[in-house]
């Protein structure tokens, strides 16, 4: 399952995102600072749901009913 997260396009797309990190930010400029760390926690976030859905296999299709 690892190997599965570390080959996921989209996991591999949000961590290269992360790693690249954004344009500098103004940090006198608390707007700019609360708009980079949302855009930081949406990838995180992101990455986390994605590995959720690897884990109970939802983003090949499999569906799971109560």
């Amino acid at each position: 399952m690892a190997g599965e997260v570390m080959e996921d396009k989209i996991v591999k797309e949000a961590i290269g995102a992360l790693k690249a990190g954004g344009p500098p930010v103004d940090t006198h400029d608390a707007d700019a600072i609360a708009a980079a760390h949302r855009e930081l926690l949406t990838l995180h976030e992101l990455v986390a749901h994605r590995i959720f859905q690897i884990l109970v296999g939802a983003h090949s299709g499999r569906t799971y009913s109560v």
